[in-house]
């Protein structure tokens, strides 16, 4: 019937026949996840529980007091006597207390006596001296002062360290030099000019690229000659 070759099905299927005698294979086991849950909150269940037990055990630690206030009492939950109304009417129970209006009347004394100095006692006022255009004489002198140290510093800057071996050319020289290079920068833009408009043989390009670089150099002699400062190699 069905019910017996759905069991022989599953048999051979599982390696109950003769292969499976032949070749016996290990049974492969399934995880129960949900056995897996419930053992897990269980033993988080009982760590939670020795942890509260611990704590239980443990004595509370102390709230922190500096060392001359360890002796001392918490005054929070004394009560207290409110003596407003004593004071006052002057009525104190301590002997070293006086009353409000007292104390009102002796602040009063204090101040008429010792509050305002005499004309004597008063320190006269320092009298700046004063330039004609009121200006003080001491904010005049610190402006001089930083007016000169910042010429200084200017006078610093622009003073030039001229290595040994070379001198600075005058500014005579530079104009004369200057002239010369400008001269021989036109020369050679005419000779430039002067090449055929298509150049083919060899001594043509080269005679060219002559030209070319003798005036890249004197563009560069001209920058270098137009440079503030100019030193030649003595």
């Amino acid at each position: 019937d069905m019910a017996t070759a759905s069991v022989r099905f599953r048999q051979q299927m599982a390696g109950g026949g003769a292969a499976g005698s032949l070749h016996p294979q290990e049974r492969q086991l399934v995880r129960d996840h949900a056995k897996d849950n419930v053992k897990a909150m269980r033993e988080k269940e009982r760590q939670m529980r020795g942890q509260r037990l611990m704590e239980a055990a443990t004595p509370a630690a102390k709230p922190f007091k500096l060392r001359q206030f360890s002796n001392a009492k918490s005054r929070l939950f004394e009560p207290k006597i409110d003596n407003s109304e004593a004071v006052q009417h002057g009525d104190t129970s301590h002997p070293d207390e006086i009353g409000l209006g007292d104390f009102e009347d002796q602040v009063d004394e204090l101040i008429r006596r010792f509050g305002k100095e005499t004309k004597s006692q008063q320190q006269p006022a320092r009298q700046f001296q004063k330039e004609a255009d009121g200006c003080p004489r001491y904010l005049k002198k610190i402006k001089e002062n930083m007016a000169e140290q910042k010429r200084l510093e200017e006078a610093e800057r622009n003073r030039v360290q001229i290595p040994a071996g070379y001198r600075q050319l005058s500014a005579d020289e530079v104009a004369e030099t200057m002239t010369m290079l400008k001269k021989k920068h036109q020369e050679l833009e005419a000779e430039f000019r002067r090449l055929p408009l298509k150049i083919e043989t060899d001594s043509q390009k080269r005679r060219q690229k002559a030209i070319l670089d003798k005036i890249e150099e004197s563009q560069k002699a001209m920058a270098a000659f137009s440079q503030p400062l100019v030193l030649v190699e003595v």
